[in-house]
């Protein structure tokens, strides 16, 4: 088999007596196509460490025209066992094994060169991210709706849906006999995906973090489905149950290679190299930031009610937890200029900032008076999101106030950091919508401070005046667009990315007009948030749903693409370190333990 690819595996391990032609702690190889011998551009070269000692979990380099590959593993292999594998959307991995192929790492950190042979993949389905099950079905206002309830906590379809899926549609068929046909198979499989929508309503109240009150044992099912305590009312249940009934593919084991790309070019290159670093399965950490004056990389664990301090040069975590005596639920993580930490609590209605240096908290309320305490999801605050600026740091207006977006009430909130006094102020109602469903979402603050410019998931995005108190310029997306995480450039444009349809929205603040709607290579990928890089002048789109980050360039209107590394790679921040211009984020699949739990950090090299 070696022979009929010109190729033996014998040559490509043969491994230097110490380190050979390359210096110690560097893996080297080449990556090309075994029907040619001809060299594979951008194959992601994964080194997989079973136990690193210190340092990244993986490390992920990229092969340059050529196909050659390279990687610095410092002090993280030193002694260790480790698999290295090579991956491209569109090829197989063949030789030396179709497999990851296991290395021993030496004590000074050498090992052998490995070359890898590549052949043409005649079936895709087990590369593919989520969204191309998704990418599919033709766009629809349907679509976009079931995409941005169902992808809003974890990938959709992940593989528990795409099995349910089958029994969904064996059952259906089972039941069709004589008269009964094609609409009463349509009618089963409808009714199948209503009460998966109704179980995931009760599944909401299964994702509070460690310590909550929540106890869904305790309450009656007739509340647990009360859309005005849901994220999805009755009218979107009808919607995706009928989306899902006629739509979601059948058969997941077969994906011809021109069903389904990237739809862009690389944005890597030889010198991208992507760290990632384990975490807890029992932590959830949702975003991973830098702050000024940190070497560390700061999370927030929504689980276990924590601060995270991740050391990107050991790999070692140091923990703080929250001071409060019950369940806080850690969200929003954000840096000042002076350093300090800023963190949204979102069961316990609070703010929070850490100063790093003396590892001392504070923690402000932002419960409206008067909030139904029975009722924790329809009738109180749940702090969501800081206002921040262009560089994604804690922004605040001409009065020294810092702004707040409180999902569980529709409000903004403004907070006088030295006080502690806090006001409370409507955000636009929309018809049909209790505030929870609305989701009053992100918030960004310019310059001036005096336009807090805001999205609902399921409302509108807009302008708060500060100085007014009064909502200005708003701006209703079509239905089932759902406005996230925005930014700000320093020309004072908005981006925005619509999770549900796959599309950026950029926005003019001076004109308040809506400049140009740019579609995702991958409509299906979910758009969680969107962060300017002054360095670049580009645009930087976290996926929920693809495996893989979205650069967009303004000056060309174009997108490329950086894979990720691993599968479930869900994305809900990215954030571009001010010094360094690498970009830091996490994995965010809810609930703990249904995908990866890692930060990583990607050397982009351009």
């Amino acid at each position: 088999m070696h022979a009929r690819y010109g190729w033996t595996a014998a040559a490509a391990l043969a491994a230097a007596a110490a380190c050979g032609s390359a210096r110690c702690g560097e893996l080297h190889g080449r990556v090309f196509d075994a029907r040619t011998g001809a060299g594979v551009a951008g194959a992601a070269v994964t080194l997989e460490l079973a136990q690193p000692a210190a340092g990244p979990k993986a490390i992920t380099v990229f092969s340059d025209a050529g196909g050659r590959y390279a990687m610095d593993t410092g002090q993280a292999a030193a002694g260790a066992a480790a698999t290295l594998g090579a991956r491209r959307l569109g090829l197989d991995q063949k030789l030396p094994s179709e497999q990851p192929v296991a290395l021993q790492f030496a004590a000074d950190g050498s090992a052998a060169p490995v070359d890898f042979a590549m052949v043409p993949s005649s079936n895709i389905a087990a590369q593919v991210p989520a969204s191309a099950w998704l990418a599919q079905v033709p766009e629809s206002a349907a679509k976009h709706a079931t995409q941005l309830h169902c992808s809003g906590c974890h990938q959709f379809p992940s593989l528990k849906v795409r099995d349910y899926s089958r029994q969904i549609d064996d059952a259906a068929l089972g039941t069709g006999s004589g008269a009964h046909g094609a609409a009463w198979h349509e009618q089963v499989r409808k009714e199948a995906w209503r009460a998966a929508v109704q179980y995931m309503r009760a599944k909401t109240y299964e994702i509070f973090p460690e310590g909550t009150t929540v106890d869904l044992a305790k309450i009656d099912w007739k509340t647990v489905q009360a859309p005005e305590y849901s994220l999805f009312n009755n009218t979107d249940e009808i919607v995706i149950a009928g989306f899902l009934s006629r739509h979601m593919p059948r058969q997941f084991d077969y994906l011809p290679p021109d069903r389904y790309t990237y739809g862009a070019p690389l944005a890597t290159g030889a010198g991208t190299v992507i760290r990632e670093f384990q975490l807890p399965d029992v932590s959830l950490v949702r975003e991973a930031v830098r702050v000024r004056g940190s070497p560390a990389v700061w999370g927030s664990d929504v689980q276990k009610n924590r601060l995270m301090k991740l050391d990107p040069q050991t790999g070692h975590v140091d923990w703080f937890d929250v001071p409060y005596p019950g369940a806080t639920g850690p969200h929003t993580v954000i840096g000042d200029e002076q350093g300090k930490v800023w963190v949204s609590l979102f069961e316990s209605d609070q703010i929070a900032r850490f100063d790093p240096a003396t590892a001392q908290w504070r923690l402000y309320s932002l419960r409206p008076s008067g909030a139904d305490e029975k009722n924790f999801l329809g009738g109180q605050a749940i702090v969501h999101d800081i206002s921040f600026g262009q560089e994604y740091e804690l922004k605040k207006d001409a009065r020294g106030l810092i702004w707040l977006t409180l999902i569980g009430t529709n409000k903004f909130a403004s907070l006088d950091p030295d006080s502690g006094e806090v006001h409370h102020y409507d955000a636009p109602t929309v018809a049909g919508r209790a505030p929870v469903s609305t989701s009053l979402y992100s918030n960004v603050l310019p310059a001036d401070g005096t336009c807090l410019w805001f999205t609902q998931v399921s409302g509108y995005v807009g302008c708060f005046n500060t100085r007014t108190h009064k909502t200005e310029s708003l701006l209703k997306p079509p239905p089932g667009s759902g406005p996230r995480r925005l930014a700000i450039d320093d020309r004072g444009i908005l981006w925005v990315p619509y999770f549900g349809s796959g599309q950026l929205l950029k926005y003019d603040t001076a004109a308040r007009k809506a400049v140009a709607l740019y579609s995702l290579p991958d409509r299906s990928a979910a758009p969680y948030a969107v962060t300017w890089d002054a360095r670049r002048r580009s645009v930087w789109v976290a996926n929920a749903n693809a495996d893989a980050i979205y650069r967009f360039d303004p000056s060309t209107e174009k997108f490329s693409v950086i894979p990720l590394p691993r599968r479930m790679g869900y994305l809900r921040k990215i954030m571009v370190d001010r010094d360094s211009g690498d970009l830091y984020a996490s994995y965010g699949n809810i609930p703990t333990g249904s995908g990866p739990s890692m930060a990583l950090s990607i050397h982009v090299g351009d």
